[in-house]
């Protein structure tokens, strides 16, 4: 017996000193990444691999360049990060061909890193080009072309795959064709990015050309050009959600000088769009074609069109716009601040909350209609031109509806609030208020002659729009004035449908709400600083 016990206890010990020293071995070390210390092309291609490619270019105090004459083509999943001693490597194409292509369902992530051409490309997506997944973080794009003929400036995503843009910029790239910094067909999602300088040469989408679904947050699309086509800052075919951002300076030879949306959807919240232009057509800020635009907490200001609607043009779409100001833009033709046409008698705009500020226009200084559009709570405070019909809201062909609202203008010359009133194009909801009579509102509630004595055009608190926090201007009624107080509990959606102002004061005060845009009773939080004297 104990023979067999002590076989027992050395079959125990065994065990245990196996176990203990399973315990105790280093773990199997795990894969390393591939660092480039030849920075060149056949250096970088030698150390692809599974993991990260890092690089150790020596020469910290300069970054790295390496020169690309032939594509780098992904077919499996790989991250490449930039880094060189706390400046980027800087991959550039010398020859007519892209830097990366990424096909075959791989995936590539690039970090830290700058892209640019020398020359251009023979195909679509100057320096970048996916039919598979592609992320860029903190990435500078620049100086990529795709050539005659091609798209995707600097990007060009196929139906097949995605694209993420993140603290990125892409600048001073072109295509030949459209989307001057990126086309994409498929999904993509831009986040706290520049997409600034860049040109599509002969057709649409300056800075960007979108058909599948697209998601823009905390970027500025700044200076983008389509000469000869629409969309000087983004054409959007597709479904688009851009969310506190900013579209500034772009330039289309036809419309949509900051957006073109063409039978997409389009979801606009906290943008701003200011001094963009449509040359020779329509939609200084934003032209809608038979789409869906809903905007949000937006500011249009300074935007100007060569025919119609320098704020905004709708044609036959349906556009809603609730807590927005249009200031300071300028149509040519019709429509300084919004022009809303619908030839095919279909579509409609609906505007809540908003002010309509100095815009100008040779008819329509605020608004031109010629379809059916519904006003609520608006303060229309515009300039009328000299020549021609001078008037501020111009109510032709259709219905035009306005309801618990403010017209009055600065005449340049003469001129009037409206034109088209005096039959069922300009129907009354009540509780108006019209600086002179022209706009024939003889509702219940209805005031006219009758002076708001509006404030100037400031911040009067709320919420801030586009990625710098720019403030949302609007104009106070007069508290001694006729707007005040004037629209009953539960009449015209006072403190039923409609609980908040243009600013999101609480609606109504005193139980009763403003006639227009803003509550002027709300008292707004503000930020005092001590001064401190040196």
């Amino acid at each position: 017996m104990a023979g067999k016990h002590t076989f027992v206890a050395l079959r125990i010990m065994a065990a245990l000193a196996w176990l203990l020293g399973w315990w105790l071995a280093p773990a199997a070390p795990a894969q390393a990444d591939n660092v480039v210390t030849n920075c060149t092309e056949n250096g970088l291609d030698a150390a692809l691999g599974p993991g990260t490619v890092t690089f150790n270019c020596g020469g910290h105090h300069l970054p790295a360049t390496i020169a690309f004459i032939t594509p780098m083509i992904f077919t499996s999943d790989i991250t490449i990060d930039g880094s060189n001693g706390g400046n980027l490597v800087a991959l550039e194409a010398i020859s007519n061909t892209v830097i990366f292509s990424v096909t075959n369902g791989a995936s590539l992530a690039l970090s830290n890193l700058v892209l640019l051409s020398s020359g251009s490309t023979v195909g679509d997506g100057g320096c970048l080009y996916t039919n598979s997944a592609l992320r860029l973080n903190n990435v500078e794009v620049k100086q990529c072309h795709a050539a005659a003929g091609h798209r995707g400036g600097a990007l060009y995503v196929d139906s097949a795959g995605s694209a993420e843009v993140v603290n990125s910029s892409l600048h001073d790239n072109s295509a030949g064709v459209a989307g001057g910094a990126i086309y994409s067909l498929a999904a993509l999602t831009i986040t706290a990015s520049t997409l600034e300088h860049n040109a599509a040469t002969t057709a649409d989408g300056g800075g960007l050309w979108a058909i599948g679904q697209t998601r823009i947050d905390g970027s500025t699309f700044y200076s983008n050009t389509a000469p000869n086509g629409y969309g000087g800052g983004l054409y959007n075919q597709g479904t688009l959600s851009m969310t506190n951002s900013v579209l500034s300076a772009n330039q289309a030879g036809l419309g949509g000088g900051g957006l073109q949306t063409y039978l997409g959807t389009t979801a606009l919240t906290g943008v701003t769009l200011s001094g963009n232009s449509a040359r020779s057509s329509s939609g200084g800020g934003i032209s809608d074609e038979m789409g869906t635009i809903t905007v949000m907490n937006a500011a249009f200001s300074g935007n100007s069109a060569g025919f119609g609607g320098g704020g905004m043009f709708n044609h036959d779409g349906v556009l809603t716009a609730t807590n927005a100001t249009f200031s300071g833009n300028s149509a040519h033709f019709d429509g300084g601040g919004i022009g809303n046409i619908h030839d095919a008698g279909i579509g409609a705009m609906t505007l809540a909350n908003a002010t309509l500020s100095g815009n100008l226009a040779h008819q329509g200084g605020g608004i031109y209609n010629i379809g059916a559009t519904s006003l609520t709570n608006v303060t229309l405070n515009n300039m009328v031109d000299i020549s021609g019909t001078a008037d501020n809201l111009y109510a032709g062909d259709g219905v035009l509806t306005l309801t618990s609202s403010i017209v009055t203008f600065n005449a340049l010359a003469g001129g009037f609030n409206c034109f088209g009133a005096g039959s069922t194009k300009l129907v009354s909801g009540g509780y108006n208020l019209a600086s002179d009579t022209s706009c024939d509102l003889s509702h219940f509630g209805d005031q006219q002659p009758a002076n708001a004595l509006l404030g100037p055009l400031v911040y009067n608190g709320g919420p801030r729009t586009g990625a710098g926090g720019d403030p949302l201007l609007t104009q106070l009624p007069g508290a001694s004035g006729p707007a005040i107080d004037e629209v009953p509990l539960g009449v015209n959606g006072c403190g039923t449908t409609l609980i908040t102002d243009e600013r999101g004061a609480p609606r109504p005060i005193n139980h009763k709400c403003d006639i227009g845009a803003v509550e002027a009773g709300w008292v707004y939080a503000q930020l005092w600083l001590a001064f401190v004297r040196r």
